[in-house]
């Protein structure tokens, strides 16, 4: 008789249990107008789940703006930059030497690279000077592991500067104008030697 009873009290109290797990699964499902971004390197986490409004990152499919809402994908990203736009102050500029984007539901971002410094990090004369270095070799009558690292080597400096807003036709002398070269390839396959390059641009500029 006693079961008996505990059953029904068990039968009454359901509906009000149900009515308060559909109202929290309601607070839960509101629809998100950030993005929790995570920013992780090998050494540290630049962000950590933190709200910001938009991320703007350099996909190898293209450019992409990431905001509340976008549809979950996974995007390889090339050497470029990185640009997060928090509600409130300017916008925080990144550079990557490449790396994965995932963008999963309900609004998470997470950025993983190799390397990434701010951008304010380097500066334009170095920027300068490394890419006509760089084009010396790349054009030079080197072997082709110099050759092919000094290609390397110039994509991720003009992509620096391309960054920095510079217009790359000016200091690109025209024997350097060559379909052949990484900048119009647009490609930088060698994460690693990106990787490397970038960390060492990025300590040079600290020296």
């Amino acid at each position: 008789m006693n079961s008996l009873r505990v059953a029904r009290a068990a039968l009454r109290a359901r509906p009000t249990a149900m009515r308060v797990a559909i109202q929290r699964r309601g607070y839960a499902e509101a629809i998100p107008d950030k993005i929790k971004l995570s920013l992780a390197l090998p050494h540290q986490s630049i962000y950590k789940s933190q709200d910001v409004v938009q991320v703007n990152i350099p996909a190898e499919s293209g450019e992409m703006g990431v905001l509340a809402n976008h549809v979950p994908s996974i995007e390889q990203l090339k050497p470029g930059l990185v640009e997060v736009v928090e509600e409130n102050g300017p916008a925080k500029q990144f550079f990557l030497s490449g790396g994965f984007a995932t963008v999963q539901p309900n609004s998470v971002l997470s950025i993983n690279s190799p390397e990434a410094y701010p951008l304010e990090d380097f500066s334009a004369e170095a920027i300068r000077n490394g890419i006509a270095e760089a084009q010396k070799v790349a054009n030079g009558n080197g072997s082709e592991q110099d050759i092919a690292e000094a290609k390397i080597e110039l994509e991720v400096r003009i992509r620096l500067w391309q960054a920095r807003g510079q217009a790359v036709i000016n200091i690109l002398s025209t024997d350097s104008r060559d379909p052949r070269l990484p900048c119009q390839i647009n490609e930088c396959r060698n994460i690693n030697r990106c990787t490397t390059l970038l960390l060492v641009l990025a300590q040079s500029q600290n020296n």
